[in-house]
């Protein structure tokens, strides 16, 4: 365990690597957070979360220049893509909460970046399930409640995969939040 009062050489920061998807679609999820926290009163974690596919989240000492060149390598052999989305789905987390998202239809293009960054890092293997939160570690007691406030929307839409960023937040200082520290642009394949 670390010692709060121990001076440390490094700072230390997070990194989170992720895909953004199109406007249309991070603006029709902010929306859906909007009606959501109406009904059900959203913490602002997630009431002003940016919609995105996380990827990975490495928690280590500030070195943008390494987690830059290491990711660069990582999605180098990948080309862009078009991702569906199809449907509202709800994740469970044991008997406490859940969380409601849009899934990622064809998920094979991003389990493949998340490979290639887990193989470029020698991260340990995970269950890796890609999907768009709309809203996380929601209380059991509202699930009906979401249920039915999501229960006619067949929501169906797609975007055009070209990048993956990388944000960067410093752990060291308080309310820290996140900067996108880079763009690491996919090969085109319409070439």
């Amino acid at each position: 365990m670390k010692n709060k009062n121990q001076l440390t050489l490094f700072e230390e920061v997070t990194y989170f690597i992720l895909i953004s998807p199109a406007k249309k679609i991070r603006d029709w999820i902010v929306d859906q957070k909007k009606r959501l926290h109406t009904e059900i009163q959203l913490s602002d974690v997630n009431l002003y979360a940016v919609p995105h596919i996380s990827l990975y989240k490495i928690k280590t000492a500030d070195n943008d220049e390494i987690i830059k060149r290491k990711v660069s390598m990582a999605i180098a052999a990948h080309t862009s893509f078009h991702q569906p989305l199809n449907g509202i789905e709800y994740l469970t987390h044991g008997n406490v909460s859940f969380s409601v998202c849009v899934k990622v239809a064809k998920p094979e293009k991003i389990i493949a970046l998340h490979q290639s960054l887990r193989a470029t890092f020698k991260f340990k293997k995970t269950n890796f399930y890609p999907h768009l939160t709309i809203a996380r570690d929601i209380d059991n007691k509202s699930k009906p409640a979401v249920q039915k406030l999501f229960q006619l929307i067949n929501y169906e839409d797609s975007f055009f995969c070209n990048n993956v960023l990388i944000l960067k937040k410093n752990l060291m200082l308080q309310d820290s939040k996140y900067e996108v520290i880079f763009n690491g642009e996919l090969s085109d394949n319409r070439i």
